[in-house]
């Protein structure tokens, strides 16, 4: 099957150009505003999530990480991770408390000399007349580089995981022929309108952290350090796995909500979607509430008074499980991803495994387009090959089934 290949030397910068006035042009569309002009909108730093001032390094950041980089380019060697965990929170306020958390996640995000320096655009040249964007004033080769998932499959080089069956994860169906060579217009904007429901749907459902976050990160802001070893009676302990499973149980209302109404799922058979909330209850939780992740503990509060932090994670469910929860975590937050990709996340793990189902077909078709549509957004994002990579890796590491297991223990009483 034949590839669209890109000359990354001569068309590289080009292609990124075209993919964002594209951008520009489908988001002018959806809101019909034929007589308005449109601002280039870089969107967050990848790095600190301040507001991004151009494409710097070949990755969309704010003009302090621009410099940040560049000066780290020959004193990197010589950075220290502050807390000696390697795994800091990168924010505006305190980006500049650990210079090699900060570095990595520059290396993360794909920053590199080599890419394409697009820079900060002129102010002059910050606008578009979207009466001079039609569809037929793009090339093909133009499309295919935003959609060409063929081409990222080709690149990500995870042949040498032999646990990894493809079928998974680029599902082979009756459709897939066509649509993929299909770079028509119609495509692009079913991509762009699953992600910006999915991403809909997921600020929903997580706005309700949004406060948990903030005094999180005022409690960091604040020289804070965890206190371990604190002794509960068996009385505190109970209390404490009552609120658990009452927080349990609004997330399972929340699984049912996106369920509902992310574009696809209600052709699933109730027996099968009963199977794929058991499957992923633990999953969407942790991308619900990622952000609650901070410095190598967790800040969800069970009730104004009670937060469920790390030692009372390994209380209540078992150090190896909660071990190998964190190590999943810090490994995904370590990806950078920015909200439309965590977004995007949640119906493509919903969809990814199909196994014992009445009707697996229906749920592969939905994979099908979820996982073509992030792939989409990644092109956009300019994620690199190494990215994929490690992805693909954190992917595997999703299957919790042993809190599954202790959870149900803890419900019955044990």
């Amino acid at each position: 099957m034949d590839y669209f290949h890109v000359d990354k030397k001569d068309n590289c910068e080009q292609n990124f150009i075209d993919t964002v006035s594209f951008e520009i042009y489908l988001n002018n569309k959806r809101a019909e505003k034929n007589k308005s002009e449109i601002k280039y909108n870089f969107g967050n730093c990848k790095i600190c999530n301040d507001k991004a001032t151009g494409i710097h390094f070949g990755i969309c950041t704010c003009e302090g990480c621009k410099g940040f980089f560049r000066r780290s380019l020959t004193k990197h060697k010589k950075y220290k991770c502050r807390n000696k965990t390697q795994s800091c929170e990168i924010r505006p306020k305190q980006r500049k408390k650990c210079r090699l958390c900060r570095w990595n996640a520059c290396n993360n995000a794909g920053m590199s000399i080599k890419s394409v320096k697009m820079g900060r655009i002129p102010n002059s040249m910050k606008q578009i007349n979207p009466n001079c964007t039609k569809s037929n004033d793009l090339p093909n080769k133009k499309l295919f580089f935003c959609l060409s998932l063929k081409n990222l499959a080709k690149q990500n080089k995870i042949d040498y995981l032999k646990t990894i069956d493809t079928q998974n994860f680029v599902p082979s169906t009756t459709l897939t022929k066509g649509f993929l060579n299909n770079s028509s217009i119609e495509n692009i904007i079913i991509f762009s309108l699953l992600r910006d429901k999915s991403f809909q749907i997921f600020r929903e459902e997580t706005i309700e952290f949004e406060i948990q976050e903030k005094r999180a990160l005022k409690i960091l802001e604040t020289d804070y350090k965890k206190v371990t070893k604190t002794s509960f009676d068996k009385e505190k302990i109970a209390e404490i796995k009552r609120l658990f499973m009452d927080f349990l149980k609004t997330h399972a209302y929340s699984m049912f909500r996106i369920l509902s109404e992310l574009p696809g799922f209600k052709q699933i058979k109730e027996n099968d979607l009963s199977k794929i909330t058991k499957r992923n209850f633990f999953t969407i939780l942790t991308l619900r509430t990622i952000k609650l992740f901070l410095n190598d503990d967790y800040f969800l509060m069970l009730d104004s008074r009670t937060q469920l932090n790390r030692e009372l994670f390994i209380i209540i469910l078992g150090k190896k499980v909660c071990d190998h929860l964190f190590d999943y975590v810090y490994n995904l937050k370590s990806l950078n991803l920015v909200q439309q990709e965590l977004s995007l996340l949640v119906p493509f793990y919903l969809s990814i495994f199909n196994n014992n189902l009445e009707d697996p077909y229906s749920l592969r078709e939905i994979n099908k387009y979820y996982t073509e549509a992030l792939y989409y957004e990644f092109n956009v994002n300019r994620r690199s090959n190494e990215f994929m990579e490690k992805l693909v890796k954190v992917i595997l590491k999703c299957k919790i089934k042993s809190l599954i297991k202790t959870v149900m223990k803890l419900n019955q009483g044990g």
